[in-house]
């Protein structure tokens, strides 16, 4: 146990208390220590990715010093923008939909994106490897208001894993942490009992803009069922009788869809991708308007179903 170790019990609801601790963490972490934080799944350990010190500490600690690229911790939802290519709108609305939240996103990021995101964070190049691997950032929001604030507090990224040695648990309250960790990290901070107890779940996100997929690598707090109907896009689309404009607009939205990712329509809800039609004064079991399905058929849709 190193001599320098401390450890700050938080009481819930002191708000005082929490950003004393706060910039205590922040503090710490600048000046190339490593942080115990409570989050909703597991206890993390963390180290600021400008730090020589912390960087070779927390891979020291997680990785026999082997250089590796751990996950980016954000205070908020919009952070995740510092890392990817926010023009992607799937990307966008998966970050949206999750964060924050007991889910770890794996992202693709084009080279040249990794380059100009380097440059507008201060890194040098060779702090790369601290934040990317290969082509993928790995993300992750904590649910927890206390280590959101922790986060917040400071300009660098941080970086972090679960606050345990190699081969053992994920640590889930602070006297776990001390445990597994032996007094190897500067500062610990009891939040009590993590909410869930239990690892992320971890979703890769691959490719670019209209063609990106999205499959879940680990269940965690949530499956993949939960998952994929989180990740589940509708659009619906609503007139009066539901039997001109709406299921007109449902069948070409359905082909525009389909065309601009390159999949038959049938594939569509295996892509998480739903249209729908509705009306606000339809009457059950009435087909489309011959007239709307004479109209599609100059379109090549079939609308008599």
């Amino acid at each position: 146990m190193t001599d320098r170790m401390q450890v700050a019990l938080v009481q819930p609801n002191d708000l005082k208390q929490a950003q004393a601790v706060a910039e205590q963490a922040a503090a710490v972490l600048k000046e190339g220590g490593l942080v115990v934080f409570p989050t909703e799944t597991v206890y993390g350990v963390g180290a600021s990715a400008a730090s020589d010190r912390g960087v070779q500490a927390l891979r020291d600690l997680k990785s026999q010093g082997e250089p590796r690229a751990f996950a980016i911790h954000l205070p908020d939802p919009m952070a995740a923008e510092r890392y990817v290519d926010w023009s992607n709108p799937p990307l966008r609305r998966l970050v949206r939909k999750v964060f924050p939240g007991p889910v770890t996103l794996v992202v693709d990021v084009p080279e040249e994106v990794i380059a100009q995101k380097l440059r507008l964070l201060g890194l040098p190049p060779h702090c790369r490897d601290r934040l990317y691997r290969g082509g993928t950032v790995t993300l992750r929001c904590p649910d927890h208001g206390l280590t959101q604030q922790i986060l917040g507090a400071i300009d660098a990224p941080v970086i972090a894993g679960a606050a345990s040695l190699p081969g053992r648990r994920a640590p889930r309250d602070a006297a776990e942490a001390l445990e597994n960790l032996e007094g190897r990290v500067d500062l610990v901070i009891d939040g009590g009992r993590s909410r869930y107890a239990k690892p992320s779940t971890v979703v890769r996100v691959s490719g670019q803009g209209a063609h990106s997929t999205i499959r879940v690598e680990r269940e965690g707090v949530y499956d993949e069922r939960f998952m994929r109907k989180l990740m589940r896009w509708t659009m619906l689309l609503i007139c009066s009788g539901n039997t001109c404009r709406s299921p007109m607009a449902q069948a070409i939205a359905r082909r525009m869809l389909a065309e601009q990712r390159g999949i038959a329509e049938e594939d569509l809800p295996a892509a998480g991708i739903r249209v729908l039609s509705a009306g606000v004064g339809a009457i059950p079991g009435m087909p489309a308007n011959p007239h709307a399905v004479e109209a599609m058929a100059k379109q090549g849709i079939d609308l008599t179903s």
